[in-house]
């Protein structure tokens, strides 16, 4: 991984952790926009860095940063990747989905324009720069979300304050939050009441060595965080090295 030191300062002024196991629901204003699972360590992380570097813009890397977040750590990858003590979010009661589309068809004034300015004089709609465009981008309908994690609430809540929308798509609309409450739990677990994966784990985590290919870890985006993995939703799993957690 790599380092960068004004996470690192930032991260230096969080006084001793208390980790806790937490029952995390965000209520939404407005439906999430987008594809695949909502991470809540992905989020926290993003947080993090906003507060760190005061929305500069961090380098491109071939490894992903270290970037600490207020979690427990259930197990490292040999590079020290860190798998966090965390739940994927997952919609609290009844959920529907739909389709938002999105449209870009240029209108005849632009056209215009573009012809003056010494293109051609009938721009492609079908493919090139001025393509015509219709996007479809589901949307999730549910008036909240939830995860469970293992973390400092202190912390966790302070970070979740400068997260104002999850999904895609905000300024159409889109994800907007609502509020957010953390309510304490007895135990943390990494199987629903179905058996289910709650989140993605590398197989070496549960002493397998099957999986797909998928991220696990933030930045989700960054191919050096993707490995063959236990999918989240995946039954019959044995869990029972991360599963349980005593505050005690």
């Amino acid at each position: 991984m790599r380092s960068n030191p004004r996470i690192a300062a930032y991260v230096a002024t969080w006084s001793a952790l208390r980790m806790e196991p937490w029952h995390l629901t965000i209520r939404m204003a407005r439906p999430r926009a987008g594809y695949g699972a909502l991470h809540m360590d992905g989020i926290l992380a993003w947080c993090v860095v906003q507060q760190a570097i005061h929305g500069a813009t961090l380098t491109d890397s071939a490894e992903p940063y270290d970037v600490p977040i207020p979690l427990a750590v259930l197990w490292r990858d040999p590079t020290g990747l860190p798998l966090w003590a965390v739940t994927d979010l997952a919609p609290d009661g009844p959920n529907a989905t739909a389709r938002s589309t999105w449209t870009r068809k240029q209108a005849p004034a632009r056209l215009r324009q573009l012809t003056a300015a010494g293109e051609p004089s009938v721009p492609f709609a079908t493919k090139g720069p001025y393509k015509d465009m219709q996007i479809p981008l589901p949307t999730d309908v549910t008036a909240a979300y939830t995860c469970d994690l293992i973390g400092d609430g202190a912390m966790v809540g302070e970070l979740l304050c400068m997260a104002s929308h999850i999904g895609k798509k905000r300024g159409q609309g889109h994800g907007d939050i609502l509020d957010w409450r953390l309510d304490t739990i007895e135990t943390f677990v990494l199987v629903d009441t179905d058996g289910a994966m709650r989140r993605t784990i590398p197989p070496a985590a549960l002493g397998r060595e099957d999986g797909q290919w998928l991220a696990w870890t933030p930045p989700y985006w960054h191919p050096g965080c993707h490995e063959a993995c236990v999918p989240a939703g995946m039954g019959g799993v044995d869990v029972a090295r991360l599963a349980a957690w005593s505050p005690h």
